[in-house]
């Protein structure tokens, strides 16, 4: 447990910039008792104001409602807090805390920090890459893009602003997931048309069968084709509705550590991908539910904005 010790404390002291007197909240499910124990030892090194919680499987069942009052009500008192997450829980959960200007770092993959595969190692190209896109994003009017499995599409993005996702909350009312990586742009007032040939589903262990074939018009997509990935696509957007073959968000990797397959939030940020996402997330009304969006990845894509050349065959160029 030396790793998660250091990690833990790289994280305070160097990403968050905890100070002597600040309240941390430590949140986790009961089966990592043992790693959350060692990281209250870590954050007790920096300050006296550490709150440990644990949660448990009844607790996952409970109402959203319930969920708030019996987990999060800690998170309220706290100006920062750090939670080794579960597949069950989605940053929506946390949205009360972030109304009392907490800020809160979500830890995803919970087998690569206990191994020692995590992102402290190269987090400043991570965060330079990011931003640098990120910025060129804003800027830029026009995205053009292309992959080897056939993707041909042209983007008007004059209207929208990229996003870096550092894992690095500044500011109060943050709420960032590690592992980062990525730029990404919002598309809801972009213009999206052509054709985008999917690789992969995020999170998805396995490689497509057959890539799925998004033939899209001003970012609604029109028609799916593919075999039989492509019908569980389409079963998959029907549960959002009318929303659900609206393309909202598209992004670029920027983290070398990631291995496909994991996570569908860790995916989107492998190195070099183009990452497009299908619906938005949304609570359900059963206990509490989260509905997740679906993400599409692009595997060695080539990206430029107004011309200028970002991404070259899945190899970052800025």
């Amino acid at each position: 447990m030396d790793i998660i010790k250091k990690t833990i404390s790289v994280l305070l002291r160097d990403y968050l910039k905890v100070q002597a007197d600040e309240a941390i909240t430590f949140l986790g499910h009961e089966k990592h008792s043992e790693l959350l124990e060692v990281a209250w030892k870590a954050g007790k090194r920096l300050t006296k104001n550490v709150l440990c919680v644990k949660y448990s499987e009844a607790n996952l069942t409970a109402t959203q409602n319930g969920f708030i009052r019996s987990i999060c009500e800690p998170l309220l008192t706290s100006k920062t807090s750090i939670f080794f997450a579960n597949d069950s829980l989605d940053e929506t959960h946390f949205s009360d805390a972030l109304l009392q200007n907490s800020r809160i770092i979500i830890i995803q993959n919970i087998p690569a920090l206990l191994k020692g595969n995590f992102l402290i190692s190269d987090s400043k190209r991570i965060v330079r890459k990011s931003r640098k896109l990120a910025d060129l994003f804003t800027i830029g009017k026009t995205f053009s893009l292309s992959s080897p499995s056939g993707t041909d599409i042209q983007i008007d993005i004059s209207k929208s602003n990229g996003v870096a996702h550092t894992g690095i909350p500044g500011e109060p009312s943050q709420i960032v997931l590690l592992p980062s990586g990525a730029a990404s742009i919002n598309l809801t007032k972009s213009s999206l048309n052509g054709k985008i040939i999917l690789d992969r589903i995020a999170g998805i262990s396995k490689k497509l069968n057959t890539p799925i074939t998004l033939y899209v018009n001003n970012n609604q997509i029109s028609q799916i084709k593919g075999a039989t990935e492509a019908e569980a696509l389409r079963k998959s957007l029907r549960k959002f509705g009318k929303d659900g073959r609206t393309i909202t968000q598209m992004g670029v990797g920027t983290n070398d550590f990631i291995k496909l397959g994991y996570s569908d939030s860790e995916d989107e940020k492998h190195a070099g991908s183009v990452y497009f996402i299908l619906g938005e997330n949304q609570v359900t009304k059963i206990h509490g539910k989260m509905l997740k969006a679906v993400k599409g990845l692009l595997l060695k894509p080539t990206l430029s904005v107004d011309g200028k050349l970002l991404v070259k065959d899945g190899k970052i160029l800025v």
